[in-house]
């Protein structure tokens, strides 16, 4: 994803309007929103790693305590949590690309009516 959003943004931005992005709305925020934009990321990655391993840890004691048979229910939501995790993590992805395409949106302006 990380890659993803740089490489789109560059590519719809030019590299010289994407790198202005950072800058935006002072040049002291430059440090700040290139560590924004790999904290996303890895947050993102954090997230997915923990949904995952508590996942694992209910199977792992659930067959330790029970026997073989009680976790397949969890299996099955085990299943249903992948799935919405994957659909979250797709759906934030295309956030942070489209926002990097479509790079700083400022207020509307007034129109000349």
């Amino acid at each position: 994803m990380l890659v993803a959003s740089i490489g789109y943004g560059i590519a719809s931005q030019g590299l010289r309007g994407y790198l202005r992005t950072f800058a935006e709305p002072s040049w002291v925020m430059i440090p700040l929103n290139i560590v924004e934009q790999l904290t996303r990321t890895f947050s993102l990655l954090v997230r997915l790693f923990g949904n995952i391993m508590s996942g694992v840890f209910v199977l792992g004691i659930a067959l330790s305590l029970a026997g073989l048979l009680v976790p397949i229910p969890f299996m099955a939501l085990d299943l249903l949590t992948g799935a919405i995790q994957a659909y979250i993590f797709s759906v934030l992805a295309m956030v942070f690309i489209g926002a990097a395409v479509q790079g700083h949106v400022g207020p509307p302006s007034a129109s000349k009516e």
